[in-house]
């Protein structure tokens, strides 16, 4: 969340007012901000790079046959 500029001030500037007052390359920006800052207030072990890591398994060919669904 940014805060207003002002220290005696302390309101918080949300979304609405971004999307109002802000080009659409920033906006863009504001929302990867608000991302990253959730990812980093929020993860259990701090300093990783890396909020997911996604693996593909090995797996035969033939599992795609038994994975269709059929309306009979």
């Amino acid at each position: 969340m940014l805060w207003c500029p002002d220290l005696i001030c302390g309101a918080d500037v949300g979304q609405d007012m971004i999307n109002a007052f802000v080009s659409g390359e920033d906006k863009v920006k504001y929302s990867r901000y608000l991302l990253r800052s959730y990812i980093e207030d929020n993860r259990k072990a701090p300093h990783l790079d890396h909020a997911i890591e996604a693996r593909e398994a090995e797996r035969d060919d033939d599992e795609d046959e038994n994975l269709c669904i059929h309306d009979d």
